[in-house]
This record gives structure tokens, C-alpha cells and sequence, in this order.
């Protein structure tokens, strides 16, 4: 493998959220109805009347945080603020204080319908939007234990019931994040997924990205001249270390800057108004190129890792994945990490943050940590560190230019960071109270060009003991911008209606590596949940022997209302548990399901949330997996990946007389394939369901959709699932 990437997807990605209304520049034709929409239900202190809005102006409206000993200061007029806009005054138009109460109940929250739905709440500038980051790649797992809770409730606390928010790490392309506004899944996400930070794991590698197991291929051994193979240590300060984890430090640096410059390059795109992104992470060290390490390139002789591995005297691991990558590719990946300048990536990072106007938060879940090179890895002394260079001065140096790091994004972004403390609580509150509290201040600009470039803006208080954060700039319109202001702001894909594309959205959802994938569904008769094992060591083992499968069933006020049970059989990983449920259960619920008993035992959780309507022609589908043999059994299936030698079959309860059905095979982009569908109906549990099987033989990888289309009394119906083929 001689080609390095950005690895594959992802922990996991959840939504819910939108972002403080903030700095919009709006022109011409239109203006009036885009700036007339009122804020979220919020409760202004003070405010002025709208103003009428003039055409050919940009009417600019700026968040602004002034804040006396931390805490937001109230009761403020247009008198207390001074406005320059690349350094000239500018009229203040109107002030509103604006306080965001959270929805005290999960029910009053209502997810985006599909993507348009979704990309539109998005980019109202009326509403909050925050992205949770979870640096996995730079926080330990006890740093993601630590975090859970309090993060958890933070969100509860900020979010309020228009507010839109996601969750995403490094390994989520930014467009495949889904924002929403249920809190229930995330605090499921972040209790049950909270083993998510692998830092100080480097021995052992990120399974999630191959590339790394190259890197290690290619770094931890070398030959010398007189042939002997050689555990590669380079120098690193006061201290030697292994030449891999040198380069895999470095990679994952690089791979996390590019992730948040993909992420603010999205959202600028996504919204004018700003965004707050919640950084999890303990920090970087920012590297700057360093000569020696480049020169570690001679030490790659002609047939490089491939005559180290297979060497019979040799008595060593082959690398993760058997890959043996060519000697040209590790040098040149030596050379490209060598040279990285994440000094300079930072400084361009925060530039084009506060171009997209998008603030951040930084929270290190590590506490105040001590030494920064883990515990586990193993070091050696420098014989030739500088008789200045300490190892515990050091340890303590990059520790401390770690939590640096962050506060220098967080402060020049008008965010804050939460670092070097052990008291998280606190440090979070300090978060929530500054992104509850804000005001609005709206001016017209006084340069009345439509020239599409970058306006600085600045934010004073007359008052001296009063500092205050605010928006840094905005983007003027162009001109033709400013003769469409309505205008979409991302294009809908023809052929490809909003189901289906809500519908692709889970796959972007999938987490490899977890332990236990579930899909719930209401049904006329209770809920039914398929539960199906991931590829864990745990999970291995239960696949092994099989396991009894318990699904309970709680609402939202924690009452218990249905108990079933299954079987997940030898040698294979899911099972479909039916849960009876009592007649006053109501949506939504949160069905906890248990693999086995004891210490090795799996337990994950699912929402089960919306149920079918007495409209309904159909209730939600469930998917199988099979052989394309008609007597293979049926397996339940929830993380929605099947190879090319299994056959899919779907179902779903029939809740009226259909007069007509059909389901086809489409590609992502809506194309009918010509893939036969065998389409029947049949009897499960005493309810009449509509079925398809479709071999997958003849498909390639890739991600497609099952479209099930029905007509009951004059009524029709469409619904989508989509699947996801692999090798």
C-alpha cells in the first residue's frame, strides 16, 4: 500500500442544533423578510424597534458578548457599544439582549424531516448552531470517560428547543454531518460510546484509519549496513523514541488539522451567522519542519520493509493488516510529515474561522496532566540532549504548549478554553453561561459596495471595566448575491427525493467499531428491535458461542413498559427481539438491549421514536441478511452492510389494504438499476407484512437505496432504506 489517505469513518455523528443568531449581511431586493423572522423563543432584557430596511444596504447583524468578571453584563443600549467596520464608525440601528432558555422536555424538540429541511434550519441566522468535536485522536480513554457526563449535561443545558447540534471527530467528512435537535440520542451516544479517545494507544494503532498500520510497517524497524534488523528510535529532545510513533504523532496532528479546516470551510459555506464548534481535546503540539527527522530517509535501503518481514531469522510481527508498502512511499510520507508547518496551519485555521464566523469552545478532559508522552510508550534517554534539556521539563513544556494551543484558537475566535483544571464542572459552566447570553446589534454598513470581499468589524464598550467578544467580520454580498439573496444555498440533487437522502444519512452514522449496531421500529403490536454484533474482541466472542439477547423498553419519564427476549444463535451476530408493550407506552422510548451476562457482556441502546399514524398504508422497515439460497435463515441486520455474496430482505407491517405495491433497487443518485426484486407478502407474528429479497451479486461497492412504493384507498406512499455493499 504506497498511497497514504485520510483514512476511513467514523465514531459516530448525531445532531441537533443551530447557532446563535449572528453577524448576516443582507442587500437589496428581499431584506425585509429574511431580516423580519424572530428569534427562537428566547427573553430579550432590553431592545430597540426594527428598523425599516433601506435598499442597496447591507444591513449587518453582530453578536456581541460583553462580559464584568465573566458573567454577561444586562441592561445594555445602543449608547454603551462603539462599531467600526474596517475602521470607520458605524450607526448602531438596534440592540436586543437575547437569553436562551433550554427545552425542558425532550418531546418539544422536533429533528430537520430530511437534508433540505435540515441545510435550511442550518442557515437561519435566527437560530444556534453547535458542533460537538470529539478529537479522538488526542484525547486518552480516560479523558473520554471524564468527559461524558459533564459534557452531557452541558448540552441539556445550552440547547435550546430551535437550536440545532451535531456530533463528529476527524474520521466524518464534514458533509456527512447530521444536525438535529434530540438530545436523547447524543447523551446515548456519549454514555455508551464514551471509550471513543485513543490517545496513548498509539502501540496498538487506530484501526479505524489503515493508514497507520503503514506507518508502522514502514518505522519500526530498519537494517544497517552490516544487515542486522534494528528497532528504529530517533532522538526527540531530552528523550528517544520510536521512529513510528514519532510519524504517527505527527499524522495524527496533520489529520486533525485538516479535519477542522474541512469543517470550517463546510459550515462557512452552511450559514453567515456563527458557529460555535465544542473542541474535546487535549491539545497539539503544533509542529513545526524538522531537518533531522527528514534526514532519517537513509535509512530505507532498496527493499525497505519488505526484506525486514520476511526475513526467516527475524522473528517479528507482520504489520496490521499484512500491508508492506514500497520504500519510494515511506520516504516520501517521511519527508511530507517532516516538513509539516501545523504552526502556520493554526494561524490560517484561525483566520478563516473568524472569516466563517465560527467560535471556538476548547474543553481538555485530561485535567491537569503532567507529562505528555504516555505512559505506555516505550523511551530511552538522549545520550546527546542538551545539558539544559530535563525529561520532566519537558514532559511539562508540551503539556503546557498542548492546553496553549487550544486557548490560542478558542481566544482568537471569541471562544474560551477550559485547560489545565480538574474541575470540568466548573470550567463548563463558565461555556454555558457565555453562549446563553448575548446581544444582537444591527447596523447598516456605510461601504455600499457589492464587491464579495471580506469586511473586518470591531466591537468596543464605552465602559472600561466591561470587555467584550464579538463578531470579527463578514463577507459582503457580490452582485449576484445581492439580486437573488434568496437564493438556495446548496443545490437539491434531481431524482433523489428527501426520504431517500435522510435515508443515506445513517449509513454516514455507522460506527466500525462498535460492538453492538440496533435498529428499533414501533409496530401494531409493540416494538421490534434487531440487534446485530459489531467485530470487537467481545463481540467475537459471543458470535462464537451465541448469546441471549434482552430488550427493555423504558419512556421518557423512565417508566418501564415492555420486557422481551431472543437469541442471537453460534456463529452468527443478530437476532430480532420483539418487546410486547404495555397499553400507556409512549413515545419515544429508550429500549436498553443486553448481550449475555457477566463481565463480557454487551449492552447498547436505541430510540425508538416516531411509530406509525393511522394514515399509515405501512410501518417502518426492518432488513435482513441471507444467502441467495431460498432455505438460507433470515438474519436481523442494523448496521446495514452486506457483501456481494448475500442477498437483502426487507419488511415491513402492512397497516391497510393495499390496491398496489412495488420495490426497486436505486443508486445513491435516485437511478433505477435493472437488479431483480422478488417482491411477496407474508405472515410474521400474526401480522401481514410486505417483503423483497434482491441477490447483490451484481452489484459493485457502493451505497444504494430500496425504494418501497404502496397505494391504499386512493393514497400513496413512498419510503426508503438504504444499504451499504462492501467486499
Amino acid at each position: 500500500m504506497s498511497r497514504f489517505g485520510p483514512g476511513v469513518r467514523s465514531i459516530f455523528a448525531i445532531a441537533l442544533g443551530a447557532i446563535v443568531g449572528v453577524p448576516m449581511a443582507l442587500s437589496g431586493a428581499g431584506q425585509q423578510g429574511a431580516a423580519s423572522s424572530q428569534p427562537p423563543p428566547q427573553t430579550p432584557a432590553t431592545s430597540q424597534q426594527r428598523p425599516v430596511f433601506r435598499a442597496g444596504a447591507n444591513f449587518v447583524l453582530v453578536d456581541a458578548y460583553p462580559t464584568r468578571d465573566g458573567m454577561v453584563v444586562e441592561g445594555l443600549t445602543a449608547d454603551d457599544f462603539q462599531i467600526l467596520e474596517d475602521g470607520v464608525p458605524q450607526a448602531i440601528e438596534n440592540v436586543q439582549f437575547v437569553r436562551v432558555e433550554p427545552a425542558q422536555a425532550e418531546r418539544e424538540r422536533r429533528d430537520p424531516n430530511n437534508t433540505r429541511e435540515m441545510i435550511a434550519a442550518a442557515a437561519d441566522p435566527t437560530k444556534r448552531v453547535f458542533v460537538v468535536y470529539l478529537d479522538a485522536l488526542h484525547v486518552s480513554i480516560d479523558g473520554s470517560q471524564r468527559i461524558r457526563t459533564p459534557l452531557g449535561r452541558a448540552l441539556n443545558q445550552i440547547i435550546g428547543a430551535d437550536d440545532l447540534v451535531a456530533v463528529t471527530t476527524q474520521d466524518l467528512p464534514p458533509r456527512q454531518i447530521i444536525f438535529g435537535r434530540r438530545l436523547l440520542t447524543i447523551d446515548e451516544q456519549l454514555v455508551r460510546n464514551w471509550p471513543w479517545g485513543i490517545r496513548g494507544e498509539e502501540i496498538r494503532t487506530n484501526r479505524l484509519d489503515p493508514n497507520e498500520a503503514v506507518l508502522k510497517a514502514c518505522f519500526q524497524y530498519y537494517r544497517s549496513p552490516r544487515g542486522q534488523v534494528i528497532e528504529w528510535y530517533v532522538p526527540d529532545g531530552a528523550i528517544e523514541r520510536l521512529m513510528y510513533l514519532v510519524m504517527l504523532e505527527r499524522y495524527r496532528e496533520d489529520r486533525t488539522i485538516a479535519s477542522l479546516e474541512s469543517l470550517v470551510s463546510y459550515l462557512g459555506t452552511l450559514r453567515d451567522a456563527r458557529t460555535v464548534v465544542l473542541i474535546v481535546s487535549s491539545g497539539w503540539r503544533l509542529f513545526g519542519p524538522d531537518r533531522a527527522l527528514e534526514a532519517e530517509t537513509s535509512k530505507h535501503n532498496a527493499t525497505g520493509p519488505e526484506s525486514i518481514y520476511s526475513s526467516g531469522s527475524t522473528p517479528l510481527l507482520k504489520p496490521e493488516g499484512g500491508l508492506m508498502p514500497e520504500p519510494a512511499a515511506c520516504n516520501r510520507e517521511l519527508i511530507r510529515l517532516a516538513q509539516l508547518d501545523t504552526q502556520q496551519r493554526m494561524r490560517e485555521l484561525i483566520e478563516r474561522a473568524n472569516r466563517a464566523n465560527v467560535s471556538f469552545y476548547a474543553i481538555a478532559p485530561g485535567g491537569l496532566d503532567t507529562f505528555d508522552t504516555p505512559i505506555s510508550e516505550p523511551v530511552k534517554l538522549n545520550p546527546n540532549a542538551r545539558i539544559d534539556q530535563s525529561v520532566l521539563g519537558q514532559e511539562v513544556s508540551r503539556t503546557r504548549d498542548r492546553a496553549a494551543s487550544l486557548q490560542t484558537a478558542a481566544e482568537n475566535t471569541n471562544g474560551l478554553a477550559i485547560v489545565s483544571t480538574n474541575d470540568l464542572e466548573g470550567g463548563i459552566k463558565r461555556i454555558v453561561n457565555d453562549v446563553s447570553a448575548y446581544y444582537l446589534i444591527g447596523y447598516y454598513s456605510t461601504n455600499r459596495r457589492f464587491d464579495g470581499k471580506y469586511r473586518r468589524i470591531e466591537v468596543t464598550m464605552k465602559s472600561g471595566d466591561v470587555r467584550v467578544r464579538a463578531r470579527r467580520g463578514y463577507v459582503a454580498p457580490d452582485e449576484k448575491t445581492a439580486a437573488n439573496p434568496d437564493a438556495p444555498a446548496a443545490p437539491e440533487r434531481p431524482g433523489v427525493p428527501a426520504e431517500a437522502d435522510a435515508a443515506l444519512g445513517v449509513l454516514g452514522r455507522l460506527r466500525p467499531e462498535a460492538e453492538l449496531f440496533l435498529r428499533g421500529v414501533a409496530t401494531p403490536r409493540g416494538g421490534r428491535v434487531a440487534a446485530e454484533l459489531g467485530r470487537s474482541d467481545r463481540a467475537r466472542k459471543w458470535i462464537a458461542v451465541g448469546g441471549e439477547v434482552q430488550a427493555a423498553a423504558v419512556t421518557e419519564d423512565g417508566k418501564a413498559v415492555g420486557l422481551g427476549t431472543g437469541r442471537i444463535e453460534a456463529g452468527t451476530r443478530g437476532a430480532m427481539v420483539t418487546v410486547p408493550l404495555m397499553a400507556d407506552a409512549a413515545l419515544p422510548l429508550r429500549v436498553t438491549v443486553t448481550i449475555g451476562e457477566g463481565v463480557d457482556r454487551i449492552q447498547d441502546q436505541v430510540t425508538i421514536a416516531e411509530g406509525a399514524t393511522a394514515a399509515d398504508a405501512l410501518g417502518g422497515e426492518l432488513l435482513f441478511r441471507a444467502t441467495p439460497s431460498p432455505r438460507s435463515p433470515l438474519l436481523a441486520v442494523a448496521d446495514y452492510q452486506f457483501r456481494r455474496t448475500e442477498r437483502v430482505h426487507v419488511e415491513l407491517p402492512i397497516l391497510k389494504p393495499l390496491d398496489d405495491r412495488g420495490i426497486r433497487l436505486l443508486a445513491r443518485d435516485g437511478r433505477p438499476l435493472a437488479v431483480p426484486v422478488t417482491v411477496t407478502e407474508r405472515e410474521r407474528d400474526g401480522q401481514m407484512m410486505l417483503a423483497a429479497d434482491i441477490n447483490l451479486a451484481p452489484l459493485t461497492e457502493g451505497e444504494y437505496l430500496l425504494e418501497v412504493t404502496a397505494r391504499a384507498g386512493g393514497a400513496s406512499v413512498s419510503k426508503y432504506a438504504a444499504i451499504r455493499v462492501i467486499r
